[in-house]
C-alpha cells in the first residue's frame, strides 16, 4: 500500500487499543453516509476510551443533525456517582 493509507477499517484491526484508530473508522462511516454505523462505532470509543473528546464532539454533531439535541446533551451530563 503506498502513501501510507490503510483500506477503512485495516487501522483498527491493526492497532485495536488505540482509541484514534476507532475514531477515524466512525469519522469515515459518517463521511461515507452511514451514520448509524459511525454512531455504534463512536460509542465503542466513548465506552472504552470515555475521556476521548473528539469522538464526543462528533457524536454529537452526529446527533444534532439527525435531529436529535437530547442525545447530543446527554453526552455532557455527568455520570452517576457509585
Amino acid at each position: 500500500m503506498t502513501g501510507g493509507f490503510s483500506p477503512p477499517g485495516q487501522s483498527s484491526r491493526s492497532r485495536p487499543d488505540q482509541w484514534n484508530s476507532h475514531y477515524n473508522l466512525g469519522n469515515y462511516a459518517r463521511e461515507q453516509g452511514d451514520p448509524e454505523r459511525a454512531v455504534a462505532v463512536l460509542l465503542q470509543v466513548l465506552h472504552r476510551w470515555p475521556t476521548s473528546l473528539d469522538a464526543c464532539f462528533l457524536l454529537e454533531d452526529i446527533y444534532e443533525k439527525q435531529g436529535r439535541p437530547e442525545d447530543a446533551a446527554s453526552l455532557y451530563r455527568e455520570e452517576p456517582k457509585r
